[in-house]
């Protein structure tokens, strides 16, 4: 039997109010599952110096920092084993054989490093190693001056002379290049308070 105009009416009109109220429960359901978490906080990355990162790095993971295998013991900080000869660095240093001569070789400078010992200075290499009469003590004004970043390209040139420089090496330099690594090495070391101007 064929359905008279008001029941398609009706059963339209029913069709479509489910419809609509099935569409507003699923988005009052929707709207409750989705939880808004609050923006992660970004917390600023703390700015390390260069030596402080380099204190703290071990780039080949031998278990020597990169600052020692660079400023302490002159051995790569990528390699573990700097000369190849099959013997990590670290071994080599506590063995007191010369981590950058390959086993069996005969290299012309004996290793002069040491094992890492804590608040220990580190031990220069013999060639360069200064004469102790050699390297005077500067004036407490002008170590003021350079470690505040104030000294002039010809107390430069004077300090660096009185603690061994040569003149030939100062020479090679001019003063743009004199001043670009003064300012940068200043920027490597931590000055403490008391010798700041």
């Amino acid at each position: 039997m064929p359905l008279s105009q008001g029941k398609k009416v009706f059963f339209v009109t029913v069709l479509v109010v489910v419809g609509f109220l099935t569409f507003v429960l699923n988005l009052f359901r929707l709207r409750g599952s989705l939880v808004l978490a609050p923006a992660p906080q970004i917390k600023p990355i703390p700015q390390q110096s260069p030596s402080t990162a380099l204190q703290q790095r071990d780039s080949d993971r031998d278990g020597l920092a990169d600052s020692e295998e660079l400023l302490r013991f002159g051995t790569s900080p990528y390699l573990k084993d700097t000369d190849s000869d099959g013997i990590f660095d670290p071994v080599e240093i506590k063995n007191y054989t010369n981590p950058l001569c390959p086993e069996g070789k005969t290299c012309p400078e004996a290793f002069t490093g040491s094992i890492p010992q804590p608040n220990q200075p580190p031990p220069l290499p013999e060639s360069l190693r200064l004469p102790p009469s050699s390297a005077t003590s500067p004036e407490p004004e002008l170590l003021v001056r350079l470690l505040g970043g104030q000294a002039s390209v010809l107390e430069l040139r004077v300090f660096l002379k009185s603690q061994g420089a040569r003149e030939e090496d100062l020479a090679k330099l001019d003063d743009a290049a004199l001043l670009l690594l003064y300012k940068d090495s200043l920027g490597q070391i931590a000055v403490p308070p008391a010798a700041k101007p």
